[in-house]
């Protein structure tokens, strides 16, 4: 029956889902020797990252262009066997079929590394496979008026809680600082490259229009030395400290805030010169920071409505239950394979391969499994006096938690982890390894409710009346600016589920000026 009750609405403004998916991609190709380095011999430690250079949102499919950059170490064919280095980039490009999504609308993507292999092909070229996974989730920020009462009408209704959005921003910032190459470590003569990077948010603070940000970068570096010419290529971390500010309007000290951070570019360069003996480094980062302000709201909305007609929409949106970081110390004494001498000198200790490998949500508690691949570039022990240079790789467990409250195991749980302090040494012959990670992860609740936000009435204003539409039949409509499902129900005395069951293809909640729909003609009256 007809309601002339007038319904109560609350408009918010929301974070919604579009749409999400993965797919994997394969990238194949050939890493040349550079020119002028010696011919390679056998692979040591490649260091890989994954560059996303252009993404593109097309009508129902988001298009991701990128490169995969490897930086191979390898003993190379020269007598003394010397540990060298060559790098290069592979181009990809992949696509993400998600219906329903439009050109404007927001998109973050995430590009992981799957698995990765790389062999010597000949003197002068690597043959790399590697499998990638592309996830993209596209978002837009809508107003939706949601009614929350109507008088007249049997409902059924659900008190939830949404992250009304109180503003958005996208910054892109400076980083850079300068650092010292540890004492321990020879001075540099040439920085050959920056072959992987990370970043952390620390702290998140809002004042009156405004959100500051903290948090801290790690930059892994290769770079050549002159002083030992058993091994001139060497490593080494930096880690920054960084704060930064986004004008959000509106946003107050009450608001939530989450922040994501991606290194769009990183840079090294000497800070000193020659007197200063080339152990001065400077790092420079461009750091882009996605700003999003949101306030808890908990509202009555109504699902279904028993007696009248009316239109719904469906609420897809994320929230964050909670989040947590810890830090994880790994240690592990070991002896060489059989193959390979006792060593007497570590030259290097580098990071390979680092996975999270398994999450189980347990008591309020995320407990977390996983491992790092540790290179160690050493000096064998021998009789002869030789010392040739030799390679080791280690895989090393580890296992730790996070304190997250109210996660359960339907939720999304992301968990991070960031490599920042990794240290062999030699103990009785054997290779002893220190390496500390932080962990981090969040918890994130995926809403989907179908929400009603127009029920039918009776007045049909003058300028809105149809043209001739006998009950029982169907007649053709062409979409005008405006237009809803809800309002061409009104004016054809029908309803918002039979225009939806006579137009499955169609989306009510994308509906084109121009575009021709089919409408049941209701009784009049």
């Amino acid at each position: 029956m007809p309601n002339n009750a007038v319904p109560t609405t609350e408009r918010i403004n929301v974070k919604q889902v579009i749409n999400e998916d993965s797919r994997q991609e394969i990238v194949r190709g050939t890493i040349f020797v550079e020119e002028g380095k010696p011919d390679a011999e056998q692979v040591v430690s490649v260091y890989k990252s994954v560059n996303v250079k252009n993404i593109s949102v097309l009508s129902g499919k988001v298009i991701v262009e990128g490169s995969l950059s490897l930086q191979i170490v390898y003993v190379s064919t020269a007598a003394d066997q010397p540990v060298h280095h060559t790098s290069g980039d592979l181009p990809f490009t992949s696509y993400v079929e998600l219906p329903g999504v439009e050109p404007g609308m927001n998109v973050n993507v995430d590009v992981d590394i799957e698995d990765i292999q790389v062999k010597r092909d000949t003197a002068t070229t690597f043959k790399v496979n590697a499998v990638l996974k592309v996830h993209a989730k596209v978002t837009e920020t809508r107003e939706i008026d949601v009614l929350t009462e109507i008088p007249g009408c049997k409902v059924e209704s659900e008190s939830i809680k949404v992250n009304h959005v109180v503003g958005s921003e996208s910054v892109q910032t400076i980083i850079d600082d300068t650092f010292n190459i540890p004492e321990e470590k020879p001075n540099a003569e040439k920085i050959l490259d920056v072959v992987d990077s990370d970043v952390v948010i620390t702290e998140t603070r809002i004042l009156d229009g405004k959100v500051i940000v903290d948090g801290e970068l790690t930059l892994q570096i290769l770079y050549v030395s002159a002083e030992d010419p058993a091994q001139p290529v060497h490593h080494v971390h930096a880690d920054f400290t960084f704060s930064s500010y986004v004008e959000i309007p509106g946003a107050t000290s009450d608001n939530n805030v989450e922040v994501e951070a991606t290194i769009e570019s990183t840079d090294v360069e000497f800070a000193g010169d020659e007197a200063d003996g080339f152990n001065r480094l400077k790092g420079y980062v461009v750091l882009k920071l996605d700003v999003d302000v949101t306030e808890t709201r908990v509202i009555e909305i109504i699902t279904n409505v028993l007696d009248c007609p009316f239109e719904s929409t469906e609420l897809r949106v994320e929230s964050v239950v909670g989040e947590d970081s810890r830090q994880a110390v790994v240690r592990e004494t070991f002896t060489p394979p059989g193959e390979k001498p006792p060593a007497e000198k570590i030259l290097d200790t580098t990071i390979g391969e680092k996975e999270i490998t398994e999450k189980k949500i347990l008591n309020n508690k995320v407990v977390i499994n996983g491992y790092i691949e540790v290179h160690v570039i050493y000096v064998a022990e021998t009789a002869e006096g030789d010392q040739p240079v030799h390679s080791v790789h280690r895989r090393l467990s580890f296992h730790s938690y996070l304190d997250i409250l109210g996660v359960d195991a339907d939720m999304d749980v992301q968990v991070r982890s960031m490599v920042e302090y990794v240290k062999s040494s030699i103990v009785n012959s054997d290779i002893h390894i220190d390496a500390v990670l932080k962990l981090t992860g969040k918890a994130i609740m995926a809403l989907c409710k179908e929400v009603v936000t127009g029920v039918n009435v009776v007045v049909v204003p003058p300028d809105e009346k149809p043209g001739v539409c006998p009950p029982g039949e169907t007649v053709e409509y062409t979409i005008k600016s405006g237009d809803t499902f809800y309002k061409i129900a009104r004016q054809y005395s029908t309803t918002v589920d039979a225009i939806k069951r006579a137009n499955p293809g169609v989306n009510p909640n994308n509906l084109q000026v121009g575009q021709t729909i089919k409408v049941p003609c209701g009784a009049k009256g």
